[in-house]
């Protein structure tokens, strides 16, 4: 079996345990915006993410990132530095806030020039939003990956 195969599985598990790691951080958000605690300051506009991404070390994780976590490390001995994890967790939770942020702010300053109905954008116009669009959705493909490569790295060879 070449590298690549035998790494895939693990990337995607790690792919998953990083976007698990995210839906933990915003269900917490959103817990406290709804508690009022993360209102914006009169005259200010918010993107509709509260103030920021909740710290990992404040979540508690499903049952789905343990089972993910287990897949990447099935024993105990082939656990890496939990700091390591923890740290590439943490930071992948304030870098998909910040292209969740630059994704929000994309689509409310264009919708402010051009409208709200996609459905009645000039072809250049749609095509300009689609695009836009894309580059923002592409780096969060590229750099997720890149994430999820460093923490597969951590995982044993099968």
């Amino acid at each position: 079996m070449s590298e690549l195969a035998d790494r895939e599985p693990r990337v995607r598990a790690a792919e998953a345990l990083l976007q698990e790691a995210v839906f933990a951080s915003r269900a917490a958000q959103a817990a406290t915006s709804s508690l009022g605690a993360a209102a914006p300051a009169p005259g200010t506009r918010q993107c509709g993410l509260g103030h920021g991404p909740v710290p990992l070390a404040e979540l508690e994780l499903s049952a789905r990132a343990r089972e993910l976590a287990l897949e990447l490390w099935p024993t105990t001995a082939a656990e890496p530095r939990s700091d390591e994890v923890r740290a590439l967790l943490d930071a992948w939770i304030r870098e998909q806030d910040a292209l969740d942020r630059a994704r929000n702010h994309f689509l409310r300053d264009f919708r402010a020039r051009h409208g709200r109905g996609r459905s009645e954008y000039e072809p250049e116009i749609a095509a300009a939003f689609d695009g836009g669009l894309e580059q923002i959705n592409a780096k969060a493909r590229e750099r997720l990956a890149a994430c999820a490569e460093r923490i597969a790295a951590l995982a044993p060879r099968g």
